[in-house]
């Protein structure tokens, strides 16, 4: 992985969250304060493994803290032993293995252990060689070795190889301000235009390890080297800065593996608040309770003023509660993360609490983000209904939205019920879902504008009359207005040839009306 970095910018490890940290710590304790356990019953640290999905920055975290505390690599690899030591895989794990014995600090690293000892059909001769290398140094106290194994599929590797490592390290992908960081160390500040934001790009770069970020910058230079050498009409050279449309223009070329694809909480498809007929309450309280909070970040900050964590929307169904929480996402920004009943309920023991806390963890990943989870009476109603199933689903979500720090985390929790009066009262204290929003069927104008925007996307006549349509709905929600709109589609499709133009017409609406849905009692 080439990384276009700045020589005069540290090494990010805390980009790398606990487990970038452990392992600094596991080669502090290994190369620098090794006396600490020399009268003491236990050993230093001696053998690590890290795992973390593919480009993640095992290697290059591994490396550089090798290259902090002046030791030595042995990278082992299959690649290397193949091309090294062909059909002799134990006689090159044993010669490798060899040469870091002495009183030079030496990190031992089996590069990609799955390929190496994978869980079936494992070489017992390279596994026995990999295992007296272990014991070896295991059983000596003053030997300054470490070994330490990189994979991207901890269930690929053989499970003895996997049992013999003291500790299991695991790198997450990073979150908004860790890719923040991986990119002020991958940028040079030459480069930069005074309006770039890497926090933006950092929002922007969903699901990115440090191989996507690293991708990433060397695309965005060359866009900005393009769109400096067209505007430059003389042949001296010019310095290229960067935009921030330079890496907005990129982020499509961004591939992510399948593995990482669950982290990927894609922005959903532009819903505006025009898009949304009606409800001009209900949007005006979403714009001050959402919207404000992510396009005025610092401005609250100054204040003091804590955001909500929680935004519940309620009312009957068909009245464009899920419509009115994707024009929240997109207006403000945010990425949309749309939680169902089934992805949370599991069948085995424990796994719907781990469900939830996966839901929140993703969003942390994808942050700013909003969780959307529908019918909040069907998974978190009263107390004294709940079963024990519902109580453990019921303290685990508690446990995420307490621990929620707005101005790190920027994740606001937007639920939408039927039934606000089945719900738990104590999802509903301050500090949780705290905002409560009505959202009711519209009134004879809201009608109006509903049937408006619904029929703005296809062809109508110029002097329907709306306000007529919307008298003989009373009581209507949107869901049922566009099922009328939809019907007046296909009776205009009825009265004309389907390989014509056919334009919706009043007679259309009055066929549609006169449906048993919409008939009004007399």
């Amino acid at each position: 992985m080439t990384i276009p970095s700045s020589s005069d910018t540290a090494f990010p490890v805390c980009a790398f969250g606990q487990a970038g940290k452990r392992l600094q710590e596991i080669f502090t304790c290994g190369f620098q304060r090794n006396n600490l356990f020399a009268n003491l019953p236990v050993d230093s640290p001696r053998n690590v493994l890290v795992t973390g999905p593919s480009g993640s920055g095992k290697r290059s975290l591994t490396l550089e803290l090798c290259r902090q505390f002046g030791v030595t690599p042995v990278v082992i690899s299959s690649a290397r032993l193949s091309l090294e030591y062909p059909g002799q895989m134990s006689k090159g794990i044993e010669t490798l293995c060899n040469s870091a014995t002495g009183d030079l600090p030496t990190a031992i690293i089996f590069q990609s252990i799955h390929d190496l000892f994978p869980s079936r059909n494992t070489d017992e001769e390279a596994y026995h060689a990999f295992t007296i290398s272990m014991r070896g140094r295991q059983s000596h106290r003053k030997e300054r070795t470490l070994i330490i194994a990189t994979t991207a599929d901890l269930d690929s590797v053989n499970e003895s190889v996997k049992n013999s490592f003291e500790e299991h390290l695991s790198l997450e992908l990073p979150t908004p301000t860790q890719r923040g960081e991986l990119l002020k160390w991958l940028l040079s500040s030459p480069y930069n235009d005074p309006s770039f934001s890497v926090r933006q790009v950092a929002d922007s770069c969903h699901a990115y390890t440090l191989a996507d970020l690293a991708t990433l910058c060397r695309r965005a230079v060359e866009t900005a080297r393009k769109r400096t050498d067209s505007s430059n009409l003389s042949n001296e050279p010019t310095p290229v800065t960067l935009r921030d449309s330079d890496f907005q223009q990129n982020l499509s070329s961004i591939k992510l593996a399948e593995n990482r694809k669950r982290y990927d909480v894609s922005r959903m498809e532009a819903v505006r608040w025009t898009d949304v007929g009606g409800h001009s309450t209900v949007k005006r309280l979403l714009q001050e309770s959402v919207v404000w909070f992510y396009q005025n970040t610092a401005a609250f900050a100054r204040l003091g003023i804590q955001p909500s964590k929680g935004v519940l929307l309620y009312g009957p169904p068909g009245t464009g509660k899920t419509l009115l929480a994707k024009a929240v996402a997109f207006e403000s920004g945010a990425n949309f993360l749309p939680i169902s009943i089934s992805e949370i309920i599991k069948g085995e023991v424990g796994e719907s609490e781990k469900a939830i806390a996966r839901t929140f963890e993703t969003a942390r990943r994808c942050s700013p983000c909003i969780i959307f989870m529908d019918e909040l009476e069907a998974l978190f109603s009263r107390h004294d209904q709940m079963g024990q199933v519902g109580k453990k689903l019921f303290s685990q979500l508690v446990v995420e939205v307490d621990a929620l720090d707005w101005q790190s985390s920027r994740i606001v929790l937007l639920g939408a019920t039927n039934h606000p009066n089945s719900l738990d009262p104590a999802l509903l204290r301050p500090g949780r879902i705290d905002r409560l929003i009505a959202v009711r069927p519209p009134s004879a104008s809201e009608r109006v504008d509903i049937l408006q925007t619904l029929a703005s996307k296809i062809p109508f006549e110029k002097d329907l009359d709306w306000s007529g349509i919307a008298a003989r709905t009373r009581g209507k929600t949107g869901a049922d207005l566009k099922e009328l709109v939809r019907r007046a589609g296909l009776a205009a499709l009825n009265r004309t040839t389907l390989d014509g133009q056919p334009t919706v017409q009043m007679c259309d609406f009055e066929d549609a009306l006169r449906t048993p849905q919409f008939r009004q009692p007399s």
